[in-house]
């Protein structure tokens, strides 16, 4: 059976896909059913020391198999100083815990990885939701991170297609995040922009699954 990945969701299951979905509040809803990143998103943290004092106890179960989304926006009204704040404490847990980091990044990549360096990330990151350009990505997978692609590769002048043509294959995954699109529908034309096959890019993704969840003996 051909088994799609989605390593940052917010819909339902689709059909032969191993999906972890993203959740930043209602922790409690956390069920044995599925698969799960949790953090504090920085557009949300109105109520950030409570919330995170539930997600430190949540994130120990093994249903929740990243911390994140989490990092840094310079475009919402959030208090820079909070944001970065609140985005230490998710790369010590994360830390603490060995499970990967799911990264919100926008306008913010040169201090979200100063930081991860300052505050000796151990973990395996990834930025997900990548739109931007090659050079940016290069530093990014310099650092030691990951990829992950999404609705964006359906549109042609978007910076995701060119960089995701010229991204090493073990550093790269690929998301729905929030979009109405497949994941089957993504794949496709993600092998159509690195000129491979559907099935051969299901294999290596695989293969990046069990190189950042190599502590889950579930993948």
């Amino acid at each position: 059976m051909t088994i799609y990945y989605n390593i940052h969701t917010h819909k339902n299951d689709e059909p032969n896909c191993l999906s972890i979905h993203n959740i930043y509040a209602a922790f409690e809803q956390v069920t044995s059913e599925k698969n799960y990143s949790a953090g504090l998103h920085p557009w949300h943290l109105n109520d950030h020391e409570s919330q995170f004092s539930i997600l430190t106890q949540i994130a120990t179960r093994k249903e929740i198999r990243a911390i994140g989304e989490c990092g840094l926006d310079k475009l919402t009204q959030t208090p820079f100083d909070l944001q970065t704040a609140v985005f230490i404490k998710h790369i010590h847990l994360a830390n603490t815990l060995q499970k990967p980091l799911i990264i919100h990044c926008v306008q913010s990549h040169e201090e979200i990885l100063q930081l991860l360096k300052t505050h000796k990330s151990t973990v395996p990151v990834i930025f997900h939701g990548y739109n931007k350009k090659v050079s940016i990505a290069e530093k990014i997978l310099f650092n030691g991170c990951y990829l992950s692609f999404g609705a964006a590769l359906l549109h042609e002048n978007s910076p995701a297609v060119n960089t995701l043509k010229e991204m090493p294959a073990n550093r790269i995954f690929l998301e729905t995040d929030d979009s109405e699109v497949s994941i089957t529908d993504i794949y496709h034309k993600a092998a159509q922009i690195r000129n491979t096959t559907v099935d051969s890019l299901i294999l290596q993704i695989h293969e990046n699954f069990k190189d950042v969840f190599k502590n889950d003996d579930r993948y």
